[in-house]
């Protein structure tokens, strides 16, 4: 009966509260998750094609990460503030009321929504290229993939949780392999290209700006995610810390492998080709 008493309860949700079982691993994870996508493969181009300097390119993904962390100062304030689910719904109710709030939430949800569609026909267009192109634009397999996930994120936060680390981790390790492998068999470029980008006539002041401008809302639109944490805050076992540490941490990893994917591309890739 004693030894009985000293087993560690597992935790379990009370009526009307969320299961507080959730940590920094998880934080970090869906962090990355919910940023590190199909943006990466397809933005750089743009980029490249608004910019057409290596070391311009580097700086707009370096002044990304940037804003980032300076918007995650006062998120991560508030998001402990108020360790409440829903993300940004819960600060726009509690600062311009109800209807604030729904319209701020309903516009959340439709952004969450439309990223995960376009994400998921992406992986379905790659994914049927590579294993099945006989299947038409991958449909089947981006409707599976998110079958699967929803199944996953229904059995309990454990198993969604569980699945996030993996798949995130999954892609870390995904994309860092891509990196080396740049660096080991690339350096194709050739010298006649990159002269030929360098004597290039240079834009004025305006249509720098402009061009710069322009480039940086790729970047924006890739970095895109990096607060997901905040809509698990109320599942954190010490939202107060976890929190803070998941958006920073994350976006310190966003940002390196963002940084790392440009590098790689910018030293396989003549500048015209990426930016096509």
């Amino acid at each position: 009966m004693e030894a009985a008493q000293n087993i560690i309860a597992v935790p379990t949700a009370k009526s009307g509260k969320l299961l507080k079982i959730l940590g920094i691993g998880f934080g970090l994870a869906v962090a990355v998750g919910g940023t590190v996508g199909v943006g990466i493969l397809r933005n750089p181009g743009g980029v490249a094609e608004q910019l057409g300097s290596v070391w311009l390119i580097m700086l707009a993904w370096t002044l990304g990460g940037v804003y980032c962390l300076l918007t995650a100062n006062y998120l991560a304030e508030l998001a402990t503030m108020v360790p409440k689910a829903g993300g940004f719904y819960v600060y726009a109710e509690r600062a311009f009321g109800r209807y604030g709030g729904f319209v701020v939430g309903w516009s959340d949800w439709l952004n969450n929504t439309m990223g995960l569609s376009f994400i998921s026909i992406v992986f379905g267009e790659y994914a049927s290229k590579l294993f099945a192109p006989n299947l038409s634009g991958g449909r089947i397999i981006f409707s599976v993939s998110i079958l699967v996930i929803t199944i996953f994120n229904l059995i309990g936060v454990r198993a969604g949780s569980g699945i996030q680390k993996i798949t995130s981790l999954l892609k870390a390790f995904a994309l860092v392999g891509f990196v080396a492998v740049c660096f080991i068999f690339g350096g194709q470029n050739n010298s006649t290209e990159t002269a030929a980008v360098a004597s290039a006539a240079p834009l004025g002041f305006s249509a720098s700006l402009i061009a710069f401008i322009l480039a940086f809302q790729f970047v924006l639109a890739t970095y895109d995610g990096w607060y997901s944490p905040i809509y698990f805050s109320e599942e954190d076992t010490n939202p107060s810390q976890n929190l803070p540490r998941s958006l920073f941490g994350g976006i310190a990893l966003i940002a390196a492998i963002y940084l790392l994917v440009n590098l790689a591309l910018l030293y396989v890739l003549p500048m015209s080709q990426l930016a096509g």
